[in-house]
């Protein structure tokens, strides 16, 4: 069972760059906009397993992925191992998102919506940076929480 939670961790981690990415240009959702931030709820997790395109996760697409984060195939994923997926996830969101490879994403790269940008840009130079995101990454988990703590 323990493997399972890990897993299931694991699928998490590896939709964070999804739900970043769950924003169309200017702010509009890619599809319906039942999630908290703006996608269908779960499409993350789908879309990053599901390697038919059938919308629907199989057995045999759980195993593949639980292999692709075994990083040492020793049948046990780690916390480390869960880390390194997730931060690789992420970097190749951010290179898929900078279109023009200056390392810092402008407003039109952005895939959320513009209040978004205008409250990660802490310096209000019209670029956020892998800093900047971070940054607003950890605000939004502190900010959820909070609302756990708070029973919401």
């Amino acid at each position: 069972m323990k493997r399972w939670k890990w897993f299931a961790l694991g699928a998490a981690l590896l939709a964070l760059p999804l739900i970043v990415l769950a924003a169309g240009p200017g702010g509009e959702p890619k599809g319906p906009a039942r999630g908290p931030r703006g996608g269908e709820r779960g499409a993350g997790i789908i879309n990053r397993f599901d390697a038919n395109g059938d919308g629907q996760i199989s057995e045999g697409e759980w195993t593949d992925a639980f292999r692709k984060l075994d990083a040492n195939n020793d049948n046990v994923v780690t916390r480390e191992e869960l880390q390194e997926h997730a931060k690789q996830a992420r970097e190749a969101a951010w290179n898929k998102l900078d279109t023009d490879g200056d390392g810092a994403l402008s407003l039109d790269e952005f895939p959320g919506r513009d209040e978004a940008f205008k409250r990660i840009d802490a310096d209000g130079d019209g670029l956020v940076t892998k800093e900047e995101l971070a940054a607003g990454r950890e605000r939004l988990r502190r900010w959820r929480q909070n609302r756990m703590r708070q029973g919401r």
